[in-house]
């Protein structure tokens, strides 16, 4: 990303998120934004990457190749362990293939996502 690009004026991680942001404003998914829980990562907690509406919170977590190539890291798997317990249900996670275009962004939404109402 050669220059920063906003989301819900936050500053976004990265180009994925750009495109998951986009595909689900165009497919007018309604959602939080590096949604904090139990303070974020400054308080100790951890921070989701989107909380999609659907009509329910249900956490989406983008897994770009920058951040988590490989196997998740043990961190990685206990953040994913406490959204499911936080939100009463598994995050969706967009993997580098799901987010690394936009078109791949609106077919990974479109399908993992979706419209429920």
């Amino acid at each position: 990303m050669a220059e920063a690009v906003i989301i819900q004026g936050k500053i976004a991680g990265s180009i994925n998120e750009v495109y998951v942001a986009r595909a689900m404003d165009e497919q007018k998914i309604p959602y939080y934004y590096q949604y904090p829980i139990n303070g974020g990562r400054s308080k100790g907690g951890l921070v989701v990457d989107f909380v999609a509406l659907i009509p329910w919170a249900q956490p989406v977590e983008v897994q770009g190749g920058i951040w988590h190539k490989g196997r998740m890291g043990l961190y990685d798997q206990f953040a994913l362990m406490v959204e499911e317990q936080v939100f009463g249900r598994k995050p969706i996670e967009l993997f580098e293939e799901d987010s690394n275009s936009q078109e791949a962004a609106r077919r990974a939404v479109r399908q993992k996502i979706g419209r429920v109402f």
